[in-house]
């Protein structure tokens, strides 16, 4: 029997929305810079194991795209859904000794999807602190998902010629 590695591990993990499979890829001082917001990061496996619980809770029908990298770093490209909002993630991880999962970068497209995403994730984190905090958070975000996913629809039909809109 061949033993997987941290990457395929972590791979597999995603794919299953298996968080403790994640978790097990990571290397002691891991962290993940929040694609929502610039200066938010998740440092350590306790604060990575709540992120990861909630994102695997929300994210839907997850389809890994691109899976490449070298010694030193690896890229993770799925497409996902939550709710009926679709959106593409990309993650790019640093790996350390023994390849174990050390620094994850996060990028989400189109930017209904960030906001999609930023919502249901942050409101999932925030219910970690009581139900009070879950709903602030959830009305505090409402307007910036509406707009862009008004936005979403109605930009490129504003660009006219200078996009292709594949709808």
């Amino acid at each position: 029997m061949t033993r997987s590695t941290p990457i395929e591990q972590f791979r597999r993990g995603v794919e299953l929305g298996d968080p403790e499979r994640m978790l097990g890829a990571l290397a002691p001082g891991a962290f993940l810079r929040s694609p929502v917001a610039g200066g938010l990061r998740f440092e350590g496996r306790e604060q990575l194991a709540r992120l990861f619980g909630v994102t695997t809770a929300v994210y839907e029908h997850i389809d890994i795209v691109h899976d490449f990298g070298d010694g030193a770093s690896w890229v993770l490209g799925f497409r996902a859904r939550i709710g009926k909002q679709p959106f593409e993630e990309t993650l790019v991880l640093g790996l350390a000794v023994h390849g174990l999962v050390e620094e994850l970068t996060a990028s989400i497209r189109p930017m209904a999807g960030v906001a999609v995403v930023g919502s249901a994730v942050g409101k999932g984190l925030a219910r970690q602190h009581g139900r009070a905090r879950s709903f602030a958070f959830g009305a505090f975000i409402a307007p910036l998902v509406g707009m862009a996913r008004s936005g979403d629809g109605l930009g490129p039909r504003l660009l006219g010629p200078l996009g292709d809109v594949d709808r």
